[in-house]
């Protein structure tokens, strides 16, 4: 009789741990983390950049530049421009009007990963009067180079190694589309510039896209390269890959705009790099081929190379020699 109360006893503690178990399966998991974040360090970089640096990652996507404020101790408010992602998860980049040499107090409210909510009041910082004097980039540009089968969705994004001064003037070229159906966007954080063609391209479509270097970082300081890009709205890209090369009193030229022309209209656009050198793809023929340069970045051409006739069939590479002009003209009445 004891056996069979003892496993009586033991079918219902088994029972019991079952039950519990499958209870458990149903119920959510509590969440691996409870705890707000904190900030752990303000690190000034330069004049117009500080870092915030916290001890867990956070929610990006909840900050504005609204999120934080920055005064001086005399109650003056340090206006905050954007903000973006620093150099990982866990760092918050922000961008100021210059700021002074002297003691600053940072406030905001901040989430991390969790959206566990938290918040600093007035954090005492020395602010830098370093001046940024590095040269923006161009980090990405898409689509890619040789992208093919394009023809719906037309937009070319750029992506820059730091905010820009998105008033700064916006100058570009494109070819064979309308210039004038063109609008452009900027990212929250002022780092993606984004254009958009708003209609889909015919069979046969070469495009070719240029980014003059007229866009300046919130420093003043001048991109340093064009951005280019060429796709086709073919499966394949076109047959001949040209490469040539830009000088100018016998040294090489950046930011060259290269031009190919066939029955007087222009077919292909070409930027040189900053060793001078251009790469394009057209198809194959006979061209005039030619390189203009816009040296103050006003719109103005300053510097032409004179018309060559150029093969796809040629083994020498070409090149060109750019000379000043005596009557400058917009860049646009190059472009036939």
């Amino acid at each position: 009789m004891a056996r069979q109360i003892s496993k009586l006893r033991i079918l219902s503690l088994i029972s019991c741990i079952l039950f519990l178990f499958a209870c458990a399966k149903k119920m959510l998991p509590p969440s691996p983390d409870r705890f707000p974040p904190h900030l752990s360090e303000i690190n000034p970089i330069n004049r117009i950049k500080i870092d915030l640096v916290f001890d867990e990652d956070i929610n990006l996507s909840k900050i504005t530049n609204q999120s934080f404020t920055i005064n001086s101790y005399n109650g003056e408010t340090l206006k905050i421009r954007t903000v973006s992602r620093g150099s990982n998860s866990q760092t918050i980049s922000l961008f100021t009007e210059p700021s002074k040499s002297e003691v600053y107090y940072l406030s905001g409210t901040f989430e991390d990963k969790s959206n566990n909510p938290s918040s600093v009041s007035n954090k005492k910082f020395h602010a830098s009067t370093y001046m940024d004097t590095i040269k923006p980039k161009i980090n990405s540009v898409s689509p890619a180079i040789n992208t093919t089968k394009k023809y719906k969705r037309i937009f070319f994004d750029f992506s820059f190694s730091k905010p820009m001064d998105t008033t700064s003037g916006i100058n570009f070229l494109i070819l064979p589309l309308d210039k004038t159906k063109i609008t452009w966007s900027w990212s929250f954080d002022w780092q993606n510039l984004t254009f958009t063609y708003p209609d889909s391209l015919e069979p046969k479509t070469n495009v070719y896209f240029i980014l003059q270097p007229t866009i300046k970082d919130l420093e003043g300081n001048r991109l340093d390269l064009a951005g280019y890009t060429f796709f086709t709205s073919e499966t394949i890209q076109p047959l001949s890959l040209i490469t040539g090369n830009i000088y100018y009193q016998n040294k090489p030229y950046k930011n060259s705009i290269v031009i190919l022309s066939a029955n007087e209209k222009t077919s292909a656009l070409a930027v040189s790099d900053n060793l001078g050198k251009f790469t394009t793809r057209l198809d194959k023929g006979i061209y005039n081929i030619t390189a203009i340069a816009d040296t103050n970045f006003d719109n103005l051409i300053d510097l032409f190379a004179d018309y060559n006739n150029f093969s796809t069939d040629d083994t020498i590479k070409p090149q060109l020699n750019l000379e000043p002009v005596l009557e400058s003209k917009e860049i646009d009445s190059y472009i036939r």
